[in-house]
């Protein structure tokens, strides 16, 4: 759908008759090419979100449990993962790992 200078992107996915997914796209009128994406859970809750710039994601994205808690982020840079930080529910990080895939563990997190 084309409204004026902004394009909105909807797609529906129907995994079964209990989910019901979307994700809207909008172009981010700070940076020239650069897309922010939202996915959505049952139409409402936020399942993940970030940029897409040059069809690849770029910069943090933040990914939500079904709860709508923040359980991982994780940084791109033209399209390949520098870095993934998995939190807590408490919302303290507990694992990170690094884009060669080597994972640490925090002995901090209060868990």
């Amino acid at each position: 759908m084309i409204m004026g200078n902004k394009i909105l992107l909807f797609i529906l996915l129907y995994f079964s008759t209990q989910y019901i997914c979307s994700a809207q796209a909008v172009p981010d009128s700070n940076t020239t090419g650069t897309v922010k994406w939202k996915y959505f859970r049952n139409e409402t809750k936020l399942q993940e979100e970030g940029k897409f710039a040059s069809g690849q994601r770029e910069g943090v994205w933040k990914f939500y449990s079904p709860k709508h808690i923040l359980y991982k982020k994780e940084k791109y840079v033209h399209g390949l993962r520098k870095w993934t930080y998995i939190y807590h529910p408490n919302g303290k990080m507990i694992i990170y790992i690094d884009q060669e895939g080597k994972v640490t563990k925090r002995p901090d997190c209060g868990c």
